[in-house]
C-alpha cells in the first residue's frame, strides 16, 4: 500500500472549478427573511392541504377515529414538508432579490468613487478641448 506521501495527487482541472462567490449583506439578509417567511407560509399551506388529504384517507379507512388520526398525521407531515419546501424557495427568492440589491449598491459605490476621483484629480488632468 503506497504511503500518502508517495500517492499520486488527484488532478483537478482549474477550468472545472467555479470560483466561490461571497454573499453581500443584502443577500444574506434576504435569504434569512425569505427563508423565515417561506417556512411559515409553506408550513401553513402544507399542513392544511395534508390535513384535508389525511382526513379523507382516514375516513375511508376507519370511521371518525381514523379521520381524526389521519388529519393529525397528515397535518404534521404536511406542515414539516411544506415548511422545508417554503424555506428553501423563500431563501432562494430572498437571495436573488438581495443579490440584485448588492450589485446595485456596488455600482453606486463605484460611480461615487469615480466621481470623487474625477473631482480630486481634475486640476492635475489635462483638459480636453
Amino acid at each position: 500500500m503506497p504511503s500518502k506521501k508517495n500517492a499520486p495527487e488527484r488532478q483537478t482541472s482549474k477550468l472545472k472549478r467555479v470560483p466561490s462567490r461571497k454573499m453581500g449583506p443584502h443577500e444574506i439578509e434576504g435569504r434569512r427573511i425569505g427563508g423565515n417567511i417561506g417556512q411559515t407560509v409553506g408550513g401553513a399551506f402544507g399542513g392544511a392541504a395534508a390535513g384535508a388529504a389525511g382526513n379523507a384517507l382516514g375516513t375511508a379507512v376507519g370511521g371518525p377515529v381514523g379521520a381524526t388520526f389521519g388529519t393529525i398525521a397528515g397535518s404534521t407531515m404536511g406542515t414539516a414538508a411544506g415548511a422545508a419546501c417554503g424555506q428553501a424557495v423563500g431563501s432562494w427568492i430572498g437571495g436573488q432579490i438581495g443579490r440584485k440589491r448588492d450589485e446595485a449598491e456596488a455600482r453606486r459605490q463605484a460611480q461615487a468613487c469615480r466621481n470623487l476621483l474625477s473631482v480630486k484629480y481634475a486640476a492635475i488632468l489635462p483638459k480636453s478641448s
